[in-house]
C-alpha cells in the first residue's frame, strides 16, 4: 500500500502518499460501517452508522486542509 521503489522521496511526495493512504483507510472503514448499518438492527445498527459518519467526516477534515504542490 505505502511501498515505493524511489530511494529519497521529496516531502511533497512523501506528503501526498501519506495523505491518500489516510483517505484510502477511512473509505473502506467508511465501506465497513455503511455495509454494518444495513445489516445490522437496534443498537448495533446504530453504532456502525456513527462509525460510517464519523469516518466521513475524517474525510473532509483531511480534504479541508489538503493541499498538492503546483510542480
Amino acid at each position: 500500500l505505502t511501498h515505493s521503489h524511489v530511494g529519497f522521496q521529496p516531502k511533497s511526495a512523501f506528503l501526498i502518499q501519506v495523505g491518500h493512504t489516510t483517505m484510502g483507510i477511512f473509505s473502506l472503514i467508511l465501506a465497513c460501517g455503511r455495509w454494518l448499518e444495513l445489516k445490522l438492527d437496534g443498537k448495533k445498527r446504530a453504532l456502525a452508522g456513527f462509525i460510517s459518519v464519523a469516518a466521513l467526516f475524517q474525510i473532509g477534515i483531511i480534504l479541508m486542509f489538503y493541499r498538492e504542490p503546483l510542480y
